[in-house]
């Protein structure tokens, strides 16, 4: 069973992973937000739907859930049922027009870095050593398909 507080792994080791597992995908975040500013195009998304979902977003912040277009009715245009509710909040904080994908990607890399953690903590979980688990979820971090999606 997996805890929180495994007798055979420091809670220094564990702060130290998570950490890592921060700075890993702070500093991806840095690179794809910086490669995008300097394309000269502001932020930029790597896929449509992005943006799709962005519309969805910024009418449910207003009180209008499920409708793209102000003033028509609800349409079934977005992919995920979570998603626009998440990019909502970013647009209640005042995230708008492209700078909804910096909230976007924020929340995209913050979940990146608690999937390396929890990959992490189920190794440990399934007795595998602490610099595999550690490893493990480093790996899952900086792989590029991993990082893509997480943008």
């Amino acid at each position: 069973m997996l805890t929180l507080n495994q007798p055979h792994v420091s809670r220094a080791a564990n702060l130290l992973v998570w950490l890592s597992c921060c700075i890993m995908a702070g500093s991806t975040f840095i690179i794809y937000l910086g490669l995008g500013q300097s394309s000269g195009q502001g932020v930029v998304m790597p896929l449509d739907d992005a943006y799709i979902h962005f519309q969805y977003a910024r009418q449910l912040a207003s009180g209008q859930p499920y409708i793209y277009n102000p003033g028509l009715p609800p349409t079934s245009g977005a992919t995920s049922f979570l998603y626009p509710y998440v990019l909502a909040i970013g647009s209640l904080l005042g995230f708008s027009g492209q700078n909804l994908g910096v909230w976007a990607m924020a929340v995209g890399f913050a979940a990146l870095a608690l999937c390396g953690w929890l990959i992490y903590r189920f190794s440990l979980g399934c007795g595998v050593p602490l610099w595999i688990a550690a490893l493990g979820g480093f790996a899952f971090q900086l792989h590029g398909a991993a990082a893509w999606h997480a943008a």
